[in-house]
């Protein structure tokens, strides 16, 4: 990612799935990329954009692994948003994973989070980390 952009430079730093880190970096769009281990039951259920509980039950190990990032969060963790290329949007290569702990623990790379942090860090006062940790931002 540096070499293809030299001008917008990043670094990554491991975050623990539902840390206030993590939430902190989805509620300020700082991309978090992880990676599952592929099955045929994953790509169908996300096939009509949402993993529901139902298809939860069926999603298996398989043997060969594919990254991800994390978009966006909805309040209490109650589903993850995942955009399946990091460098473009479209709105069929994105989908919402309902009780994503059930998946992850039953197709995650383990401990597998990565925060992209821009090279160029500024301190956030006192209210603005007040505001973002309540998601006023």
């Amino acid at each position: 990612m540096n070499a293809r952009f030299p001008d917008k430079k990043v670094w990554k730093t491991k975050v623990k799935y539902g840390s206030s880190a993590m939430g902190g970096c989805l509620k300020r769009n700082i991309p978090i990329v992880t990676a599952y281990i592929s099955s045929k039951e994953y790509e169908n259920a996300h096939n009509d954009w949402e993993i529901t509980l139902e298809e939860t039950k069926g999603i298996k190990y398989w043997k060969s692994g594919h990254c991800i990032t994390i978009t966006g969060i909805w309040p209490l963790w109650s589903y993850l948003e995942f955009q399946d290329n990091y460098e473009r949007f479209w709105p069929w290569n994105t989908y919402k994973t309902w009780f994503f702990r059930r998946v992850m623990d039953r197709t995650w790379f383990k401990e597998c989070f990565y925060a992209l942090l821009p090279e160029v860090m500024e301190a956030t006062n006192i209210k603005e980390r007040i505001a973002i940790m309540n998601g006023w931002v």
